[in-house]
This record gives C-alpha cells, structure tokens and sequence, in this order.
C-alpha cells in the first residue's frame, strides 16, 4: 500500500526549492504516544522510504507496541519517458514526495521496552537518508 495524498487541488506542481534552512526545533508534545521519532536534519523522504520504514516499523513492533505515521506526502514528482522530443506538456506523476525540516515529527511509539526503541532507531537509520532522533517526555538522545 503506497501512500498518496488525495487532497490536492492540483496533482502536478512546480518545483521545490533546494535548499532547505535548518529551522530551530520546535516543541514536542507526545500526545498519542510516550516515545517520538524526530528529524535531527531537513531533506525530502519519498514514498517508497516511508513505506519501508512503516514497514519496519509494523515488522518490528507487532503487539509489542502501537506507532502513528505523521509524515505527510504532499510533493507529487514527474518524470517525463525516455527518448521523448520537447513540448507536449508536463510529464506524468512518477512518485510523491514530502519535504522535511528539521525537528519534525515522523513517528510516535507507544511502549515501555527501551531495548527496542534503541534497537528500532539503529534499523530506522539506515532506511531513511535523514539521521532521526529520539523524544521522550523530557529527554531526547540522538544516534
């Protein structure tokens, strides 16, 4: 299952600026859950990186814990075929996008095991191409 936003007016847009200014981190509130996974950098996530790290995330948890995707992919990427001359308009939708800042909220976790949140964000980190860092109630740590 893929994700897809479906509430856009339009479904090609223009794009993206390049650099992204590394925002001061913002406050946490942890309102479904006890643990969050944060952005320790800016980047962009695509919807194939979210859906392997929702994977891994299912995989690993099972009924050990709950977690909430908070990540919303509103960047939709064209790509025109190979070989094609010019003109004849914007190329078809090739996948969607999100664009992170810094200090924003991926997940949340609900669970009291620690041994398994540290072991989830040393997998997690080789998944996704933005290093992410731990949120709890008053502490943060990083790997």
């Amino acid at each position: 299952m893929l994700l897809k936003n479906n509430k856009l007016k339009f479904f090609k847009s223009f794009a993206n600026k390049k650099n992204i200014k590394n925002k001061i981190n913002k406050k946490i509130f942890n309102k479904n859950a006890n643990f969050s996974v944060l952005a320790a950098e800016s980047g962009t996530l695509t919807q194939f990186q979210v859906e392997t790290a929702r994977r891994l995330l299912h995989r690993l948890l099972k009924k050990k814990a709950y977690f909430f995707n908070f990540i919303l992919l509103n960047t939709p990427v064209t790509k025109k075929p190979n070989e094609t001359r010019l003109g004849r308009g914007k190329g078809s939708t090739k996948y969607w996008s999100a664009q992170i800042n810094k200090g924003d909220l991926l997940f949340e976790i609900y669970t009291l095991d620690l041994r398994l949140l540290t072991l989830l964000l040393t997998i997690l980190k080789s998944k996704i191409p933005i290093s992410c860092s731990f949120a709890v109630k008053h502490l943060r740590w990083t790997y």
